[in-house]
């Protein structure tokens, strides 16, 4: 009897102190961070395990003082639903963490001045939409007074449109202030905080104070003091409610005064230069690839001559597509562009010389070279022309030419997609297809016979450019093409815990046979979609059968 005593009153102990709470974090649209007040609770685990909150069984005021003391808020807060949250406060349903870290729980019955998570009654395995989560605004102990941009001028300290960002705090205890630098500003957080010191037109640019010693505040008058020494603002941020941020005036021996943000404010609105509208290219001209003092050839510098006046010119290389640059081969005489550079890029005996093109007054002429997917001769292109001082002989086309079809002129990027099956199983029906995260699926289309091939990418094959590369994978993913940004986080399928659904899971791999597209070498643009992937390249020799090599990517 007291063997089994023993045993239960263990068993009971174990099982009442299972889960504590390691940290909570706020996320909002600016990100998650202990010093948010107003978000969505992730609450981490000791376990390692991460969960969101469900608004159901009893959630109440004590359950949201008891999160916001936690956070480090001792005057509690309120709480909604994400649903009922203000959309500036949104992080929006395609942010990773939703659905990397699915496990929900209930929360109630939490006592009065409840500390720890046994204070409460909790479940894990809660079950709610994600507009029935639970949303917080605890109530911080600052609040933002003012924003000053501050400089020294020998022994006097002067404000204005550009300085040292200096905050000043105001306890909301006693009205008491306090100030501090801000540790490092982007082009959200220093338009937030131009407008906030009174210059509502933004940022033109930051630094810090190491590098902006004759524009900043020495280090005598503000000392090593920061408000924030991590913060992160949306743009079109109104309030520092909507920033990521730590907890403020905490201490963080890496930071000193070197590292606090200087801001240039705009004080009048910038002039705009306006951009030449795109004309037909002027197709009145012969293409020849040339080298040395004009002689043709399969690899040299892009020469225009115009067929009236015989005047030569060059066209601008930076960033010109592979359909592009196949386009000026086939116009040259040849099939397929095998290589693109700039002159600078190129060997000297694979270029026109120098002194011929003084000789001949050659300059560049056109850029942007800009052709459709679907043409199929210059005469569907357009380009602007040059303006003094954006090209120059250095930037000129040059390419390599050639009527073998060279691998990566065969295969275009027509889709991709993330898939992955969270409960096991390989029937279609237990995969979930078209989500911001899962095993990447490509398919590949044939420009020379029309074939079709499908399946997982290798994540070798993104390594040239891995950052632009799966941006432009993102992009085309979430629909949002044409913007400057896309955030993205990719590893090997190997990588995973298979046991949490992320990705394709190897029964389904195997049993569907799934290959692994042999790719060696995927290019794309770092602000396009995959239709600008224009660099494939795909070897049957580099056949990957391992599908831990596979590609999995997130999208935010």
């Amino acid at each position: 009897m007291k063997m089994f005593l023993l045993i239960f009153l263990v068993t009971q102990v174990i099982l009442a102190t299972a889960y504590k709470i390691q940290r909570i974090n706020l996320l909002n649209k600016a990100g998650p961070n202990n010093g948010n007040y107003v978000g969505i609770p992730v609450m981490i685990l000791t376990s390692g395990s991460s969960t969101r909150l469900c608004m159901k069984d009893g959630f109440g005021d004590n359950e949201a003082h008891f999160l916001c003391r936690k956070l480090g808020f001792p005057k509690g807060g309120n709480f909604t639903t994400y649903g009922d949250l203000e959309e500036k406060y949104q992080v929006g349903k395609a942010y990773t963490i939703w659905d990397l870290y699915p496990r929900q729980m209930t929360l109630s019955n939490c006592t009065t001045n409840a500390v720890r998570l046994t204070d409460c009654d909790y479940q894990l395995r809660g079950t709610c939409t994600k507009d029935d989560t639970v949303a917080l605004k605890c109530n911080p102990e600052w609040e933002l007074d003012r924003v000053e941009l501050k400089r020294n001028v020998s022994t006097t300290v002067v404000s204005g449109s550009y300085g040292t960002v200096v905050l000043t705090m105001r306890t909301t205890n006693d009205g008491s202030l306090r100030s501090g630098m801000i540790g490092g500003s982007d082009t959200s957080t220093s338009d937030f905080f131009c407008r906030e010191a009174g210059y509502p037109l933004g940022a033109e640019y930051s630094g810090n104070n190491e590098y902006k010693r004759n524009e900043s505040l020495a280090e005598e008058f503000i000392g090593r003091q920061f408000a924030f020494y991590s913060i992160r603002c949306p743009a079109d941020a109104d309030d520092l409610s909507e920033c990521s941020m730590v907890a403020p005036f905490e201490y963080n021996s890496r930071f000193d005064w070197r590292n606090g943000a200087v801001v240039f404010c705009r004080t009048s609105s910038p002039t705009p230069t306006p951009t030449p509208a795109p004309t037909p290219a002027p197709w009145n001209s012969t293409i020849t690839i040339e080298t040395g003092h004009g002689v043709n050839s399969t690899k040299g510098t892009v020469v225009l001559t115009n067929q009236h006046t015989l005047k030569k010119g060059l066209i601008c290389g930076k960033d010109l597509d592979r359909h592009s640059a196949d386009l000026v081969c086939r116009a040259a005489g040849f099939q397929f562009a095998e290589f693109i550079a700039t002159n600078y890029e190129s060997p000297h005996e694979h270029r026109l010389d120098c002194a011929y093109m003084k000789e001949n007054n050659i300059l560049p002429i056109l850029r942007n070279l800009t052709c459709p997917r679907n043409a199929s001769s210059l005469d569907s292109c357009t380009t602007t022309p040059v303006e003094d001082g954006v090209c120059d002989i250095d930037s000129g086309l040059h390419l390599t030419c050639t009527n073998h079809i060279p691998p990566s002129a065969v295969w275009d990027l027509i889709d991709i997609t993330l898939a992955r099956n969270p409960g096991g199983g390989h029937r279609p029906e237990n995969v979930l297809w078209g989500e911001n995260f899962g095993t990447a699926i490509a398919t590949l289309h044939s420009r020379v016979n029309g074939t079709f091939l499908r399946g997982l990418v290798p994540v070798s094959a993104v390594q040239w450019s891995p950052s632009c590369n799966t941006q432009a994978m993102c992009r085309s993913i979430l629909g949002t093409v044409g913007s400057s940004t896309s955030f993205t986080d990719y590893r090997r399928v190997g990588e995973l815990d298979e046991s949490q659904g992320k990705g394709l899971s190897c029964g389904y791999i195997i049993s569907n046979d799934v290959q692994i597209l042999p790719i060696t070498k995927i290019e794309c643009g770092c602000e396009v979609g995959i239709e600008e992937c224009t660099d494939i390249v795909v070897s049957a020799d580099s056949l990957q059968e391992d599908p831990k090599e596979a590609l999995w990517l997130v999208c935010y």
